[in-house]
């Protein structure tokens, strides 16, 4: 579509976006599919606005947005505090028949009891499956009805079918009236049991298609919407214009109410750029590489203020059971001595044998069993691992995702527990796959870690945390006030603890996910391929933690592993000589059919004026000149056929002078 400068001017040209035009509700339709039509209305005029050439108009729609997605999932607030979980879980049993395909663990350790977390968009597909395949089975029932409807047109003609028919009728009518009372005795039992065995099936069917009927009309709302803020920053131009449209694109996560209307929006996103990341350009690139970054981080962010929420409404509990417990004397006297809050004995014994084990307080894998923060940590996971990871048209995407993911998990100053979590569903498990990811995770995520970038990042945090490096100012004032008072001893102290901490979150983090490497090298879902590669990782985190007792190969083993480096090289350029040497096989093939095909049509052309002037000459009345004529257009075509080729007068490279071209006869 071309657009007119003038048009521009005028404000009246638009570039166009590809959304089915609005249809007019029919009267007959229901109230809530009236509501839902008007929605899409109104989002299909926000997407056309918000992909509007003009910077105010898609500033000031992007100003509209929060609002109007805090409207649109009001709906799923209602939904979430009526909808009954335990009959959802129920149902979502049933439909897997009880093997666990939907099932999902609660995220704890080892020992973690098995329960089904309720995952949205997991549920969201499976219905979407069942949807298609019912309409499948549809049509094929309808094509075998259509076929045994026209087997008996076809036999109807002959009497003497109707003849047996009749007689079967006789018979079967008799043997009917016999037994009648019988079979609707029997009958009628079955029923009763049937319906008191499919009550309960009943109703947990019809609750959850009432919740999901939900879910899918806000996820097509979701998708429009997604798909114009797609537009809206594909139209941005300036980077700065840029990097902002993006950083306000990424914070409409924290928009919608519930946590699993959030992780859709995010869902939806990350699918439109999954299906337009093949029409993307590289002068478009940079700006949605941007984008993906700063959804991850944000993603990120909102995973770690649901686990603070997990934490807070912990230490509640434990000071509820404290109180019970009698950690705190209720009748004791204001100025008495009284527990402080939160110190529960049992807890205390915890965080000091831990302490004195030299890792982290064990708590944070029990907060990742809160049923929040799992269930949006488990619906986060699969929008990397069931969404984008399969899709073979986006592994430019998943590779993004495995660069920018350590930067961000380690900007959003998750805790251990999460980070592993987190590391462990995303970036290991595409390492697993396949697919030219693995590379870019040693190099982007595994390398960076046993290399000390994330001791480092966590140190900055833990001062950042302990107000040490607040501003540079501030650090300056101190170094004076350590001269001038002589008490560098106690900041001393107080940042040796600081790194001591940040150490030993850096050490567990390293064992624990060297422990997830180990366990992806012998999984049966791994690609063969990859196994190496995370043995490597495995040894890499390993002596990372403990670069003590790192023990060198042996030469027996460091020879074995050059050998095998220099077959894979060998191997490598095997296949690329096969490879160039194929496609120099086609190249000559394409040519040779070419050269046919000029020969061909040479052929034809000739014949056909060969076959002109054997018409002129059987004619008496042909003229002599016209003869004359096809010759000389022969003649010509045989000098056009014969193109004098350019003589050779390049120097022969391999030419040896004698004494007799140098110095003749002498």
């Amino acid at each position: 579509m071309k657009i007119k400068k003038k048009e521009l001017r005028r404000r009246e040209a638009q570039l166009p976006i590809n959304y089915p035009h609005p249809e007019v509700a029919d009267a007959s339709v229901s109230v809530e599919a009236a509501i839902f039509n008007a929605e899409e209305t109104r989002v299909e005029a926000i997407c056309r606005r918000l992909a509007h050439n003009e910077v105010a108009v898609r500033d000031a729609v992007l100003a509209e947005l929060p609002r109007y997605i805090r409207s649109v999932t009001q709906r799923l607030v209602g939904l979430e505090a009526c909808v009954d979980l335990a009959a959802l879980r129920r149902f979502i049993v049933m439909q897997s028949g009880g093997k666990g395909g939907r099932c999902g663990t609660s995220g704890g350790g080892a020992g973690g009891e098995k329960r089904v977390v309720i995952n949205v968009l997991r549920e969201l597909e499976a219905y979407r499956n069942r949807e298609e395949n019912a309409r499948r089975e549809q049509r094929r029932q309808a094509a075998i009805r259509r076929l045994q409807q026209e087997r008996q047109q076809a036999a109807r003609g002959g009497d003497n079918n109707n003849r047996e028919d009749n007689n079967n009728n006789k018979n079967n009518n008799n043997n009917n009236n016999t037994g009648d009372k019988n079979y609707m005795a029997a009958e009628k039992e079955g029923e009763e049991e049937l319906k008191m065995r499919d009550a309960e099936r009943k109703s947990l069917r019809q609750i959850y298609g009432e919740w999901i009927s939900v879910w899918c009309e806000m996820e097509l709302v979701l998708l429009k919407l997604s798909r114009g803020l797609f537009f809206c920053l594909w139209h941005s131009d300036k980077p700065l214009v840029q990097l902002e449209c993006a950083q306000r694109i990424a914070r409409l996560i924290h928009v919608p109410h519930t946590n699993s209307g959030k992780i859709l929006l995010f869902s939806c996103l990350i699918r439109v750029l999954m299906r337009e990341w093949r029409s993307m350009d590289r002068h478009r690139a940079d700006k949605f590489l941007a984008l993906v970054r700063k959804m991850i981080y944000e993603l990120a962010c909102l995973l770690e203020s649901l686990e603070a929420e997990a934490r807070l409404q912990q230490q509640r509990g434990d000071d509820n059971e404290a109180g019970t417990n009698g950690g705190v004397d209720r009748s004791a006297p204001a100025g008495g001595t009284v527990a402080s809050r939160g110190a529960s004995p049992l807890a205390g014994r915890k965080r000091e044998r831990n302490e004195d084990e030299g890792g982290p307080f064990h708590g944070d894998a029990d907060v990742l069993t809160h049923d929040p923060l799992c269930r949006a940590l488990d619906e986060a996971c699969y929008v990397f691992q069931g969404q984008l990871l399969p899709e073979p048209t986006a592994v430019g995407l998943s590779m993004h995702v495995c660069d920018v993911l350590f930067d961000e998990l380690c900007r959003a100053a998750l805790s251990t527990a999460l980070f592993v979590a987190l590391s462990d569903r995303i970036a290991l498990h595409a390492m697993s796959r396949g697919n030219c990811v693995e590379k870019r995770v040693l190099d982007y995520f595994i390398s960076p870690m046993a290399g000390g970038m994330l001791s480092s990042r966590r140190r900055e945090q833990h001062q950042q945390k302990d107000g040490q490096l607040t501003s540079v100012g501030a650090l300056n004032k101190r170094k004076r006030c350590r001269k001038e008072e002589k008490s560098g001893s106690c900041s001393g102290h107080e940042e040796s603890a600081a790194h001591a901490a940040a150490d030993a979150e850096t050490r567990a983090i390293l064992l624990q996910l060297a422990d997830c490497c180990k366990n992806y090298s012998v999984a049966r879902r791994t690609v063969h391929s990859v196994r190496v590669m995370f043995t490597e990782g495995e040894m890499a985190l390993r002596q990372a933690a403990n670069p003590d007792g790192y023990e060198e190969l042996t030469r027996g083993e460091l020879r074995r592993r050059i050998e095998r480096e220099v077959a894979e090289v060998g191997e490598t350029r095997h296949a690329v000589v096969e490879e160039r040497r194929n496609l120099r096989r086609l190249r000559q093939q394409e040519k040779k059919q070419l050269l046919l095909r000029l020969k061909k049509k040479k052929k034809e052309k000739k014949g056909s004026i060969v076959a002109a002037a054997a018409a002129d000459n059987d004619d008496d009345d042909e003229d002599e000149a016209e003869a004359e004529a096809v010759k000389q257009k022969l003649e010509k075509m045989k000098k056009k056929t014969r193109r004098p080729q350019p003589r050779d007068t390049k120097r022969k490279k391999h030419y040896t002078l004698t004494k007799e071209d140098l110095y003749g006869d002498e």
